[in-house]
């Protein structure tokens, strides 16, 4: 019950990050990448993506986050087929703070 309520809670958010996936350009992600001191509202997206798309529960450095996009195009097409309904409850409870900020 927890765990679907946590789902519940998330999907909102995960479907308006899928929306937002579709509007990313190769330019956007390449000028992302290219930042060397990013805002904490990106930080704390590129922490969410660590930790959802490649299961990272402990670096979520920028330098980590920058290595996951070194490959942009590769970057884009993994974020794109990413399968939010195969997100393991302990990685929506790691998220959940962050989905909860503005």
């Amino acid at each position: 019950a927890e765990c679907q309520e946590t789902l519940d809670k998330a999907m909102p958010a995960l479907e308006a990050a899928k929306n937002a996936v579709e509007c990313l350009t190769k330019n956007a992600l390449t000028e992302l990448k290219a930042l060397k001191t990013p805002d904490a509202k990106i930080l704390d997206v590129t922490k969410a993506v660590l930790i959802l798309k490649d299961k990272e529960k402990k670096n979520h450095s920028w330098k980590r986050a920058q290595s996951m996009m070194k490959n942009v195009d590769a970057f884009k097409r993994e974020l794109e087929n990413f399968k939010a309904e195969e997100i393991d409850a302990s990685l929506l409870k790691m998220v959940a703070p962050i989905l909860q900020k503005e």
